[in-house]
């Protein structure tokens, strides 16, 4: 509610709707490999999980993990989508938006993979069996 006061010093009291617009928050999957720490900015806080619906950070918030929910570098399920939850607290709110993302867990870092079809040449070798060329 808000007072009016008017010239002639009398008051009203006007009752004045406020819009509350709550943005779109989307989660982001990531990886870790097993035993090593979560890249910084990559993984390693609640907020690197979760972004506004337009790709743009959500730099207004307190993003914090629920307790429990964080993820954990020593888990033993590799290759599985596992669940990690945060609070977001928009600024100015008391009541935190609950999302969950999830993260994998994989054994050593991918490395570059490389596929070709059986028994082709490519240019410059004239034998596919000769491991120098």
């Amino acid at each position: 509610t808000v007072t009016v006061t008017y010239q002639d010093v009398t008051t009203s009291t006007v009752t004045v709707p406020v819009k509350h617009v709550i943005p779109e928050i989307v989660a982001h999957s990531h990886y870790t490999v097993q035993g090593q720490d979560v890249p910084a900015g990559n993984g390693s806080r609640a907020s690197d999980y979760f972004n506004l619906s337009n790709g743009s950070d959500i730099a207004y918030a307190t993003i914090p993990w629920v307790s429990g929910q964080a993820p954990n570098i020593d888990n033993t399920r590799i290759g599985e989508d596992i669940t990690v939850t945060a609070h977001i607290l928009i600024d100015g709110e008391t009541t935190p938006i609950t999302k969950t993302a999830t993260y994998k867990v994989v054994r050593t870092v991918p490395k570059h993979v490389f596929e070709t079809a059986r028994s082709v040449l490519y240019p410059c070798v004239s034998d596919m069996y000769d491991a120098k060329q």
